[in-house]
């Protein structure tokens, strides 16, 4: 039996036939469950899902741990890749990446290692990741040492728009955040840092229950919110993620920034001004300089990717 509800507050709908969201500027939009189960658009290199892994100051167990925990994950891996982004602090960051390369031949794997004193300001790499990231989803995982109130400053300052929601409850007495703005979709932060539980576990990653309550919570009965309710099925359903306890996690979703040129002739999603959601996507946003692309240690699959 599907399932209908009514969708205020919601100028979007999808239409099957294009396997794409538009916006008919509807006050009201009668929605069922195949609105949660859009397929995949049109990928380059057909990568679907990327995740960041941001190290600032981690050891070498750390590091390794954290990428062979995302490469161990239980999906195909010609559909997602792995970015590690590195302050250069030491060389165990980089021997890490070059066992990785060497352990996993065929996932997509590449790493930056970024001047520590330059970007410290530059929300600590989470714009050079998500710049380079390809998938359609991107996962950002760090460390609580850069999980402060500086990169979600950063990133909100550099567009002129308020964030669209914002939310706060507290759970260990740790004050635990849900952002929504235009370049942090979905963000959850826990508790004090330790190297056990900042990284994803080697027996994968899982989301705590209480994000995902969160989560559901303000997609289905506030705002009903397209990217919220595709993060909520489509990590777990549709590309076999699952997340470790106590993981400092942020989401950042895609699907509303596609260049035109990938999807052919559809239009990508653009809201109406007076919405204040989603803006056009700067194209100087975490760009790298010539000097940090030549700090790339590239995975032989991603070489032949970008090769073709």
């Amino acid at each position: 039996m599907t399932r209908k509800s009514v969708v205020p507050y919601s100028n979007f709908k999808f239409y099957p036939e294009h396997g794409w969201w538009n916006f008919p500027f509807d006050q009201h939009v009668i929605k069922t469950e195949s609105w949660i189960d859009l397929p995949s658009p049109p990928k380059p290199h057909g990568i679907q899902i990327s995740v960041v892994i941001i190290n600032w100051n981690s050891p070498l167990n750390v590091v390794e741990t954290s990428i062979a925990s995302v490469l161990n994950q239980d999906f195909p891996p010609e559909n997602f890749e792995v970015i590690l982004v590195d302050d250069a602090s030491d060389v165990s960051p980089k021997q890490a990446c070059l066992n990785s390369v060497r352990d996993y031949p065929n996932h997509n794997f590449r790493a930056y290692f970024l001047d520590r004193t330059r970007c410290y300001q530059e929300s600590h790499g989470t714009n050079v990741g998500f710049k380079r990231a390809l998938g359609w989803i991107v996962v950002i995982l760090q460390s609580h040492s850069v999980m402060d109130d500086e990169p979600e400053r950063n990133l909100d300052d550099s567009h002129p728009r308020q964030p669209l929601l914002e939310g706060t409850w507290r759970h260990h007495n740790a004050r635990d955040r849900l952002g929504l703005c235009p370049r942090l979709l979905a963000m959850g932060r826990e508790g004090e840092y330790s190297p056990q539980t900042s990284f994803p576990h080697p027996q994968g990653l899982s989301l705590r229950k209480e994000y995902v309550e969160a989560i559901q919570g303000i997609a289905e009965h506030k705002y009903s919110n397209a990217p919220l309710l595709h993060f909520r099925v489509s990590l777990t359903q549709r590309f076999g993620i699952v997340f470790t306890e106590d993981l400092n996690m942020q989401v950042i979703h895609r699907d509303y920034m596609l260049p035109k040129n990938i999807l052919g002739d559809q239009e990508i999603l653009r809201p109406r001004p007076q919405d204040h959601v989603f803006p056009d996507w700067p194209t100087h946003w975490g760009e790298l300089t010539e000097q940090e692309e030549g700090k790339t240690i590239m995975s032989e699959t991603m070489k032949m990717r970008f090769n073709k």
